[in-house]
């Protein structure tokens, strides 16, 4: 379970910035959070800002942060540059300065604080805290200087010349059994981060579920059902691809994955969404299949999302969307917020996190004010991240999306008149 997350000099992000899903006692709809490890945590948060105010590079930092964790320990990465460094670009000092992340994640009802601090070429500082009573140090890392605890030190068995510059311990660590393990184990399973790319990559891991498990096409099914898409059943009905894809992945795709790449649009195209058909009189007179690519982005993305939804909820992990509102129309937006808010579809306590622009369910009645996040840039273009819950004066029973609109809370877009922009600059 994600605790907190915060980042420094990344991207549009120049000085910390800290997300956090620790819910205030005093705020109201208490159904909207869970009791865990001694916190009481948020199940949903939604992130709103002007376009290029940075809230996507709030999801990136996340997303670049947990690759790292992921890969760092690669025989690819050997004495190359770290690609995951990406510094503050409008600020003389920061564009070779460390990038820095740190999150806190529950696990098993202990805390742990890990962080890293990193350049081009090689890890600078490296930390990781455990919290059950107290938080204790359980290893710190100044480049290749390394202190480690009694308990972490049984571990791991770091080499007479250290890790590569470019390695995170975390990483190498995670190659014996133990707390190392476990947090990059907690990342990789329980932890899905989703832009565009990653939704339409889910959307063929999805169709393959579908194809592969009876189980995973209910999931498919109840989902669409339930946003009233006129969809009766999802059915799997085999057909050949058109010659004219099957060339054109023949000409783009190499030889050695043509076979896999194909067999995966095989199956995606053979997903098809069962609607009803009506005779003169109005009533349901059977069932027509539609291939799901015929079917509107929308209930192509619904259905690219159902594997991380359903996984999500089943391992009470976090989903992190970027730019849910794309093709969903606001009342689908918040059928899915209200999944993960509802104890009986989320027993688990999973978590979603999602950037969107939707002000039509900006409201009090489906969020608290501890749940709604804003990113706006200052005047230098760096990215500022703060709560509704800070802002002074905003009262429970305010109308949220109305007042965001007017400016009230700030992170809208500074609009200029057309008459007097552009045109006198362009050289």
């Amino acid at each position: 379970m994600l605790i907190d997350f915060r980042v420094k000099n990344f991207r549009s992000f120049k000085d910390w910035a800290t997300f956090s899903m620790v819910a205030d006692e005093k705020v109201e709809l208490p159904q909207n959070t869970f009791e865990a490890g001694g916190l009481t945590l948020l199940k949903t948060a939604a992130i709103y800002g002007a376009n290029a105010s940075g809230k996507s590079n709030l999801i990136r930092a996340m997303q670049r942060f947990f690759r790292l964790i992921l890969d760092s320990y690669n025989t690819n990465r050997v004495k190359q540059p770290i690609p995951e460094y990406d510094p503050f670009l409008l600020g003389a000092e920061t564009k070779t300065q460390p990038i820095e992340f740190e999150v806190r994640l529950l696990m098993g009802g202990v805390i742990y604080r890990y962080g890293v601090a990193f350049n081009r070429k090689e890890i600078v500082e490296e930390w990781l805290f455990e919290k059950k009573k107290k938080e204790i140090q359980l290893f710190m890392r100044t480049q290749n200087r390394i202190e480690l605890s009694k308990k972490f030190g049984k571990e791991v068995a770091v080499p007479a010349n250290g890790i590569g510059p470019e390695f995170l311990l975390l990483s190498f660590s995670a190659l014996n059994e133990g707390i190392s393990r476990s947090i990059v184990e907690e990342v990789r399973k329980n932890t899905i981060i989703l832009d565009d790319f990653d939704i339409r990559f889910h959307g063929f891991i999805t169709s393959d579920f579908v194809h592969r498990s009876g189980a995973a096409r209910k999931d498919a099914c109840r989902l669409l059902t339930s946003a009233d898409l006129n969809i009766k059943s999802i059915q799997i009905i085999d057909r050949s691809l058109p010659e004219s894809l099957v060339q054109e992945f023949k000409n783009n795709v190499p030889d050695s994955e043509q076979a896999a790449v194909l067999e995966t649009v095989k199956r995606q195209e053979s997903i098809h969404c069962m609607h009803p058909v009506f005779d003169i009189e109005g009533r349901e007179a059977g069932e027509i299949p539609f291939p799901l690519a015929q079917e509107s982005e929308g209930t192509k993305r619904l259905f690219a999302f159902t594997e991380p939804i359903y996984a999500t909820l089943e391992s009470g992990g976090a989903l992190v969307v970027d730019e849910l509102d794309a093709s969903l129309h606001p009342l689908l937006q918040e059928h899915l917020v209200k999944l993960f808010q509802d104890p009986q579809t989320n027993p688990k306590n999973a978590q979603l996190i999602f950037t969107t622009h939707s002000t039509e369910i900006l409201n009090n009645r489906l969020f608290r004010r501890d749940q709604v996040w804003f990113a706006e840039k200052d005047d230098l273009g760096a990215t500022e991240l703060f709560s509704l819950l800070e802002i002074k004066g905003v009262r429970k029973d305010l109308s949220y999306g109305k007042n965001y609109l007017l400016g009230t809370f700030g992170a809208v877009p500074k609009l200029k008149s057309l008459k007097t922009t552009g045109h006198d600059k362009v050289k």
